[in-house]
């Protein structure tokens, strides 16, 4: 950590963070494990999508879509 001095000290004081992508790295890891041995791939696969859908965000005809309603 000494010899990288510089780089923490700059990693500390910007307002840039990797929040938002390593919560979209962890979740799909966490499904993995917790399906290990119990389910093949095409299951993994359509709860990946799942999980892919419901973080999406959504379009703006779908806002507009549903103020009309």
């Amino acid at each position: 950590m000494i010899t990288d001095f510089e780089a923490v000290v700059f990693g500390m004081s910007t307002d840039w963070s990797s929040v938002p992508v390593e919560g979209r790295v962890n979740d799909p890891k966490a499904l993995k494990r917790g399906m290990f041995g119990r389910a093949r791939l095409p299951l993994l696969r359509k709860r990946l999508l799942l999980i892919a859908a419901s973080r999406r965000p959504q379009t703006a005809t779908v806002v507009a879509a549903s103020r009309s309603l």
